[in-house]
Order: C-alpha cells, then structure tokens, then sequence
C-alpha cells in the first residue's frame, strides 16, 4: 500500500505548488513588460532626438547654401546681398531651383527670423497650440528677373517675416505672389556678428570699418548665435560661423 501512494503523489503538482509558479510567472512576465516598455520608450526617445537634430543640421545648411549664394544688385534700383535690422535677415539669392524652360530661373529673397509662432504654426511642426514658442524661420519669395518686383519682395519680406505668426498654413499670398514660410525649429533668440576688416563685429555698430571698394553689403564671415529653449531637448546654443567663398584671409 505504500508504494501506490508514493506513485500518486509523484504524478501531478498540489495546488500551492501551481500557485507558487503561477505567481513566478507573473512577475517574471511583469519585469520583462516593463524591461521592454522601457527599451521602447528609449527607442522612441532617441528616434525622436535623431530627427529633431536631422532638422536642426538641415536649417543650417539651408542657412549656408543662402550665404553662399548671397549677391548683390547694383545700380540706382540695386539690392544689398545682406540686410540685418537686428530681427530679420534678408538676403538676395540665386535661385537654385531651375526654370522648367531651362532657362535662369532668376533671384530669391528669402528672409531668417526668430518670431512667435502662431497656434497652427506650432500644431504643424508637433508642438503644443497652448503658449506656443518661439521658433527660427525662413521665408521665400517666389524667383524673379525683374528689379522692380525684386525690390517689393525685399520691401515685403522685413514685414512678411513678422506677420506670419498670425496667419496659418505654410505661406503668405499677397499681390506679389506666394511666399513660402518654413518654421524650423524652436529657438529662444538669436545673434549675428559679421566679419570685416579682420575682426568680428556687431552689423548695426559702426565698427569694422569697410574699406574702399570692398562691398559693404557682403562681409568676409557671418557668426550666427541660436539659443535654444530650455526644457526642449537638445537645448544650449549653437554657435556656427560662415565664410564667403570668396574670402582670403592672405593680404598682399
């Protein structure tokens, strides 16, 4: 009779001992869900921290490539490369986008600014419609040839740059045509320091004195100073110098 008994107990498992595993199994399962939503939430953060700064490094070559192509109109209806008020920067630049003739497709104004945006401004680029922030800003002007409508884009663009903020969608349209808006990315303020005479400079001072014959619209480097919000990530300041093309820093 011993024997039998001792075969019943070794063909199943009592019930504590099922409990005992059941709740094994349970936490087990509850430290792996929160292993995986947290390697989850990493990958989501660091995907999102990947496209904010694929953004940020697309604005500043946009920002160089305008630089570059910088140039100046002269004559008694001419147009600066550069033009700082100490809020907007417009420059006057070749068209990069070719006319579908074939043909030069002409000049753009575009204009940078860090502004306020409005709610829909801030809805489109992911940000919240409740106080929304202040962003760095680039607008367009469609190309053109002529002086005449070169110059009302210019006129246009100091207050265009401003005036967006109230308006929505991705563009203003005025009597002068379309102008594109593109909100980059959030940006507290900003600083420009132009490069002449072998220093670096405020625009609106009167130092770095421009010597004869050099074009006072185009200086040799451009030092832009973004300063980023802080809670946003990435946050600090970024600091990124230009030089024209052109420049030699060699004197004869």
């Amino acid at each position: 009779m011993t024997a039998p008994a001792t075969l019943r107990r070794n063909q199943g498992f009592t019930l504590i001992e099922v409990l005992v595993a059941l709740v094994a199994m349970a936490l087990m399962a509850g430290l792996g869900w929160r292993g995986l939503d947290g390697l989850l939430r990493a990958r989501e953060t660091s995907l999102s921290r990947v496209d904010q700064v694929a953004v940020m490094q697309t604005a500043l070559a946009q920002w160089q490539a305008d630089l570059d192509t910088a140039l100046s109109v002269p004559g008694t209806q001419g147009l600066p490369g550069l033009s700082w008020d100490g809020r907007v920067l417009r420059i006057l630049r070749r068209a990069s986008v070719p006319d579908p003739t074939g043909a030069d497709a002409g000049l753009w104004v575009v204009s940078w600014t860090v502004r306020p945006l409005s709610p829909d401004e801030a809805e489109q680029v992911g940000l919240s419609r409740q106080n929304p922030p202040s962003a760095w800003v680039r607008t367009q002007a469609p190309a053109s040839h002529d002086r005449q409508r070169l110059q009302d884009y210019w006129a246009a663009a100091v207050q265009g740059a401003v005036s967006l903020a109230s308006t929505s969608g991705s563009g203003l349209t005025t009597g002068l045509g379309s102008i594109s808006t593109a909100v980059l990315f959030p940006s507290q303020q900003w600083q420009l320091f132009y490069f002449r005479g072998d220093a670096w400079s405020n625009p609106l001072s009167s130092s770095g004195t421009v010597s004869a014959g050099q074009d006072a619209a185009l200086p040799d480097g451009v030092r832009l100073i973004l300063s980023l919000p802080d809670g946003l990530s990435p946050s600090g300041t970024i600091t990124l110098d230009w030089v024209r093309p052109a420049f030699s820093a060699v004197r004869s």
